[in-house]
C-alpha cells in the first residue's frame, strides 16, 4: 500500500518486468484502474458490478457484461508494453473467475484472433492462441483442462504462460495440464479489436497479463498467495 520506504515498494506488477495489465478490481468499476506500475490500460465497463472476490472486491458480469480495455487494439510506441500477440514474444495470464453455470459456452476475456480464455462444457477450460506464420499454414493452438477442480459457484484460478520456443504451462489451481494442445488451421488474418472480459455469467478476480514466462514455482505461488482459503493470519485483540 505504499507505507513502505523505499516508496517503489508499492509496484508489486511492474510494467517494465513484463507484468502488461493487472485488473485487482478492489478500487472502483468506473473505470476499473490498471494495478501494473504505468497503468496504461483502464477498463471501461459496461454493466459489471462490484462484489465479493478472492483478493480484492472482484467484479459480478452477466452474459451480455463486458470490461474493455481502451485503446489496447495495437501496439502504441509511446507504451512499455502492449497486449498484442503474435506467436514470437512470451505470454502469460492468471486470473479468478467463478462460473454461476456450467452448462454452456462463456468466454472469459478475448482479443479477437490473438488469444483468448473460454470455457467449454465438458471441455473445461480452453486457451487459445494465434500463432500467424508467412511462410505456411498459420495455427491456432487451443490447451484444454479438463472438468478437475471446475464447479458452478466456486473459485477457480486459471493461469498459463507460453515461452517462444514452444515451452507452455496451463494451471487450474494447483493441477498442471499435462495434455499437448489442439492445432487447427487459419488463414492468418487477424481482427483488429481492444481486448475485453466478458461472455459469461459468474465473478472476475485478480486478472494478470503479460508478456513473461511464468514456470511451475511461480505460477503456484501466485495460487497459494491469491486463493480464498488460508488468508494471511489476522491479529486481534481480545
Amino acid at each position: 500500500d505504499n507505507t513502505m520506504d523505499p516508496a517503489y515498494a508499492k509496484d508489486v506488477f511492474p510494467t517494465n518486468r513484463s507484468y502488461s495489465l493487472v485488473w485487482h478490481y478492489d478500487s472502483g468499476l468506473e473505470p476499473v484502474d490498471d494495478g501494473a506500475e504505468k497503468g496504461y490500460f483502464e477498463g471501461l465497463p459496461t454493466g459489471a458490478v462490484a462484489a465479493d472476490g478472492v483478493v480484492g472486491k472482484g467484479a459480478k458480469l452477466e452474459e451480455g457484461d463486458v470490461i474493455v480495455a481502451e485503446n489496447s487494439s495495437a501496439a502504441d510506441s509511446s507504451r512499455k508494453v502492449n497486449l498484442n500477440y503474435d506467436g514470437s514474444e512470451y505470454f502469460c495470464f492468471s486470473v479468478w473467475v467463478k462460473l454461476e453455470s456450467l452448462e454452456a459456452e462463456q468466454i472469459i476475456f478475448k482479443k479477437s484472433k490473438e488469444y483468448a480464455l473460454r470455457y467449454v462444457p465438458e471441455i473445461g477450460f480452453v486457451v487459445d492462441l494465434w500463432v500467424p506464420d508467412s511462410s505456411s499454414d498459420s495455427v491456432k493452438y487451443a490447451w484444454s483442462s479438463g472438468m478437475s477442480d471446475i464447479k458452478a459457484g466456486e473459485w477457480v484460478y486459471v493461469a498459463f504462460s507460453r515461452h517462444t520456443i514452444s515451452q507452455s504451462n496451463f494451471y487450474v489451481n494447483e493441477r498442471k495440464i499435462e495434455t499437448e494442445p489442439e492445432q487447427i488451421a487459419w488463414t492468418g488474418t487477424r481482427d483488429v479489436a481492444d481486448f475485453e472480459v466478458g461472455g459469461f455469467t459468474g465473478t472476475i478476480d485478480e486478472l494478470m497479463l503479460g508478456s513473461c514466462y511464468r514456470d511451475d514455482d511461480w505460477t503456484r505461488l501466485t495460487y497459494l498467495n491469491q486463493r480464498p482459503e488460508n488468508y494471511w493470519p489476522i491479529v486481534t485483540a481480545e
